[in-house]
């Protein structure tokens, strides 16, 4: 869902990419963009700043709103985006004078609406050009093929009628010229409705200097108050960003300290376990070595007639098992002559057959 735009009489959406822009695109496109009519693929998966601008008969910017929308992974605009587009227009405050008087603008940092300030951008002011020049040449290209329309003669002739201020006698000695401006007769001396008229331009363009030198100096102190605002939204943001990387950074390093501690107090835990269990077989082995002692004192009597048991009892062994081996080594050695003397017949049988 999305709220209609009607500011001016036309409306257009322009779309910047990298501080650039990208695309433009009339109201009535964007609807269908945000309809999913119109997928756009270029902007699938990211966040595209974007401005929908109000643009008079004379094709001058008369409003804008400078506002995100992102976009799913095919390129379909966000469902959700719901930002009142009309009402945000009718709420702002004035921005910058791109040539038909100053604009009404809402961005970041001067949004009407609180809980849509998240939703907003703000143009980039200190880059040559900047974003507000941009966007006035690119409307003035006119694209989009809006018709451009004439300025009501009815609008000016109050105008021109407040200034001649001649009578029935002074209208006769003045002719308009082929601009419509006024010309003076060729008479050498003024009258006074001459003179009247003379005071009453003179007084009106004292007072148009010294308006637009007014509008001039109002209007800086709007571009510097929107500069210093988009400066001072950016710096909170980055405040924030530090102040939120600064606190995951504090959350990570205390778990960390918090994982070290734990591991440490294992590590205490496991050496004292060590440390226990090697007291106990310290304890251990020096039983078992009281214990050897004593059984060896009092084995050590009875050793020496047990040892010449064995000793015996080994000698005879080896002999019986030398035997043994010698009778085996025979019988093999026996098998072998046996062998030799088959082979030795066998060749004298093939040396004869050979001979």
């Amino acid at each position: 869902m999305f709220s209609g735009f009607t500011s001016g009489d036309y409306q257009s959406v322009v779309f910047f990419v990298d501080g650039q822009v990208d695309r433009e695109m009339m109201y009535t496109e964007f609807e269908a963009v945000l309809d999913s009519f119109v997928p756009m693929p270029g902007y699938a998966g990211k966040t595209v700043q974007a401005v929908c601008l109000g643009i008079n008969g004379q094709l001058k910017i008369i409003s804008a709103v400078f506002f995100l929308l992102s976009y799913d992974a095919v390129g379909n605009a966000d469902r959700n985006w719901n930002i009142p587009l009309q009402q945000l227009v009718e709420q702002a405050e004035q921005g910058p004078d791109l040539g038909a008087g100053p604009i009404r603008l809402c961005c970041r940092s001067q949004c009407p609406v609180e809980w849509h300030v998240q939703d907003l951008w703000d143009p980039d002011m200190s880059r040559q050009p900047n974003d507000f020049v941009l966007l006035r040449d690119i409307t003035s290209r006119n694209r989009l093929g809006f018709k451009e329309l004439a300025f009501d003669v009815d609008d000016i002739e109050p105008m021109r009628t407040s200034l001649h201020r001649g009578d029935a006698s002074g209208d006769q000695a003045h002719h308009a010229g082929p601009t419509g401006g006024f010309v003076l007769s060729a008479d050498s001396e003024m009258s006074d409705a001459d003179k009247a008229l003379a005071h009453s331009l003179i007084t009106f363009i004292r007072k148009k200097v010294v308006m637009d030198n007014q509008n001039q100096l109002e209007q800086f102190e709007r571009n510097q108050q929107l500069l210093l605002a988009a400066q001072k939204t950016r710096f909170d943001d980055e405040v924030n960003q530090l102040a939120l990387h600064h606190s995951e950074e504090s959350r990570e390093m205390q778990a960390r300290f918090l994982q070290m501690q734990e591991l440490l107090d294992q590590e205490k835990q496991t050496e004292e376990s060590l440390r226990r269990q090697l007291n106990d077989q310290q304890l251990i082995a020096d039983k078992l070595r009281e214990s050897f002692h004593d059984r060896l004192a009092q084995s050590k009597s009875g050793e020496e007639d047990e040892l010449q048991a064995l000793q015996a009892n080994f000698q005879s062994e080896m002999e019986m098992r030398i035997q043994a081996v010698s009778a085996e080594f025979q019988q093999m050695l026996d098998a072998k002559d046996v062998e030799n003397a088959y082979r030795q017949e066998q060749q004298n049988v093939l040396k004869e057959e050979v001979a």
